[in-house]
């Protein structure tokens, strides 16, 4: 009876054995904090190239696989119109957007991390422009945006 009642839990044990102990709490924690802090820089940097005409800021903080898409409209008696961007479109943007200041002086943005994972988050950035929600995922260790959906701000 003692040996079957071994076997029985054996196959519980073995299924237990085969995942991965957890990251003791601090070490979770840290990473987790660590990935935070890069997240926010990643959306940040986002934002900076187009306040700062700095292209190059969205080579570090966006995948070249970028699908942006966006609602704008200039004015509220004015209906949205809709906007789909690729990685280069958006890398173009960045050098032309604010070359001339359009986007005004003493630009602020809010990033705020919506969710995150070990892999995968998901963050607003409330700019000058508008609201845009990213979709970022890490690749090899680098946390990339992968998805922007924005809209301009309501009027």
């Amino acid at each position: 009876m003692k040996y079957i009642a071994l076997l029985a839990g054996l196959p519980l044990a073995l299924l237990l054995l085969s995942f991965p102990s957890p990251a003791s709490g601090a070490q979770a924690s840290e990473a987790r904090d660590s990935d935070a802090q890069a997240i926010t820089q990643v959306v940040t940097d986002y934002a900076r190239a187009f306040y700062d005409v700095q292209p190059a800021l969205l080579e570090k903080s966006l995948h070249t696989d970028l699908a942006k898409y966006g609602f704008y409209r200039r004015s509220a008696d004015e209906e949205y119109r809709g906007m789909a961007m690729t990685y280069e479109e958006a890398h173009a943007l960045a050098g032309s957007l604010n070359k001339e200041g359009a986007l005004g002086e003493g630009l602020t943005q809010t990033v705020t991390i919506l969710d995150q994972l070990d892999q995968t988050a998901a963050a607003k950035l409330e700019a000058v422009w508008g609201v845009d929600y990213l979709h970022l995922a890490k690749y090899d260790g680098e946390w990339k945006i992968l998805q922007v959906i924005w809209q301009s701000h309501v009027e």
